[in-house]
């Protein structure tokens, strides 16, 4: 499982505190998942994110905008981590959507 916390801006603090969030609940679930830090805008447009910070699974988009709780990001995750429909983690490079088709 790869996991992204993205951001628009290097030092945000909203992104920062989705990062060490994201970071807890993995810990706690005890996922065999690497948590990604990645500031700028290129994989926010490549994603289609208008909002940060935001939080992608295997290259899928599951919260943008706004700080998911602890416990919100644990449900996310234990959903995705058995989900078939999850996408790969390097989406297909003929895919202009950033593999969100």
């Amino acid at each position: 499982m790869k996991i992204e916390v993205l951001g628009a801006v290097a030092g945000c603090a909203n992104c920062k505190k989705l990062l060490e969030q994201t970071i807890k609940a993995v810990e706690e679930l005890a996922l065999p998942a690497k948590v990604d830090y990645v500031s700028g805008t290129e994989r926010m447009l490549q994603l289609g994110i208008m909002q940060s910070p935001a939080l992608v699974v295997n290259g899928r988009v599951v919260a943008s905008g706004f700080i998911p709780s602890v416990g919100k990001i644990k449900t996310l995750l234990e959903g995705l981590k058995d989900d078939a429909s999850v996408l790969p983690s390097s989406p297909d490079s003929s895919c202009k959507c950033g593999g969100n088709c």
